[in-house]
């Protein structure tokens, strides 16, 4: 089963955008993550394997607060969650915990830095670890990272990030593995700035 990493989909043309365009995106969510304290959202998660038809569901929410603590919360098929901030990632899968300190996993750290991303869409804009290609889809923003880095590429061969054109919040990543197998992950009803109690964010 073939998997395509062009940017745009089916029957759809992702036009490119002008030098000047993106830098009205890159202002623009530089704007949004600035101001952006908090955020809850909704999401659906497909992971899609080489030989295998059917995608792999999952449904849950994600939780933000500034300045880096960040929670996946599972709630289908299955219960568990996830919290990274900027030192260490928690895993509780019903009950079974893991503390990974990030400082002495690289590769960790950088899938950390790459899914605070996904909410402050800003800080991924760096052409020193990635090349860039920008483009309209849809009425959406579109940027595609191919990384530089070695050490990165082994494991990740592209990133797409789809931006809403009104919030600038991220909508929709895609993590495709140099297999091509890959990860897609929708988000939905994204509430900003609200209140999140920082037990959220607790390692227990």
């Amino acid at each position: 089963m073939a998997v395509s990493t062009v940017a745009g989909t089916a029957g759809t043309q992702p036009a490119s955008l002008s030098a000047s365009e993106i830098q009205t995106l890159k202002k623009n969510v530089a704007t949004q993550a600035s101001g952006l304290q908090s955020l809850e959202s909704d999401f659906v998660q497909l992971k899609r394997l080489e030989f295998v038809d059917n995608a792999i569901k999952s449904v849950g929410k994600l939780y933000f607060k500034a300045p880096h603590h960040i929670r996946w919360e599972y709630t289908s098929p299955f219960s568990y969650y996830v919290i990274f901030d900027d030192t260490r990632m928690f895993v509780n899968d019903g009950g079974n915990t893991k503390n990974v300190n990030l400082a002495s996993n690289a590769l960790l750290r950088d899938i950390n830095g790459l899914l605070a991303g996904t909410v402050q869409g800003d800080a991924i804009f760096d052409d020193k670890r990635f090349d860039i290609a920008y483009h309209r889809v849809e009425g959406s923003y579109r940027t595609t990272f191919t990384p530089k880095e070695k050490a990165l590429a082994r494991y990740i061969k592209q990133i797409e990030m789809t931006f809403d054109p009104s919030s600038y919040l991220v909508t929709r990543i895609k993590i495709v593995e140099p297999s091509l197998d890959h990860t897609e992950i929708t988000f939905s009803a994204q509430k900003r700035n609200t209140r999140i109690p920082d037990e959220k964010f607790l390692a227990r």
